[in-house]
């Protein structure tokens, strides 16, 4: 039996955590219950989730531009996505404790936020070859230092060691935006 409304489920960030005691559904204060947005994160559990419908809506928003664009290999960024989230997860499993998948797929999702307008602009007015590579080409600096910053956040707290561990993301962060640009088409 549902506890909560329908679209307060809809609107809750996706919970997979294998225990199912320790997960927000027990918690006291609902988000729709106070304005405030410090009840948004009053309690641990709620401090835990990890978004993973902002960083699909963005990979899928991608993807509807190259749909738009006559692209037909259109399914495949969502492989590449993947691919390189569960890369990602194995490499910082190595030295971090408790390393989550959810979190790789949220910082590499996001990161494709700014090749969105450039494919855009790429797709819509069809410039010549070297002004298309400079697009395409600045577009996968911009999306790569994005995730690089990213995880430097998330690293912030981590000692410096551990920091210099953070270079080994940075390969396949960049194979993954380079995937991802080179199916506009040139």
């Amino acid at each position: 039996m549902l506890t909560a409304p329908w679209y307060y489920i809809l609107r809750r960030p996706m919970d997979l955590s294998i225990h199912p005691l320790q997960s927000s559904h027990n918690t006291a204060s609902s988000p729709l219950s106070s304005p405030s947005s410090s009840s948004l994160l009053s309690t641990s559990a709620q401090k835990n989730h990890i978004d993973f419908w902002g960083p699909c809506a963005i990979v899928s928003g991608y993807g509807a531009i190259l749909w738009i664009g006559n692209v037909r290999d259109v399914p495949w960024i969502y492989i590449i996505w993947l691919v390189a989230s569960i890369f990602n997860h194995f490499v910082c499993r190595v030295w971090f404790t408790h390393p989550k998948l959810l979190l790789h797929s949220a910082l590499l999702g996001y990161s494709v936020t700014p090749i969105l307008p450039l494919a855009g602009i790429h797709l819509l007015f069809r410039p010549p070859f070297i002004i298309s590579a400079m697009i395409i080409l600045f577009a996968l600096i911009w999306s790569s230092f994005s995730a690089v910053m990213a995880y430097s956040v998330i690293c912030s707290n981590a000692s410096s060691e551990e920091r210099q561990r953070l270079l080994l993301l940075i390969p396949s962060i960049i194979l993954m935006e380079a995937y991802l640009m080179s199916l506009l088409p040139m």
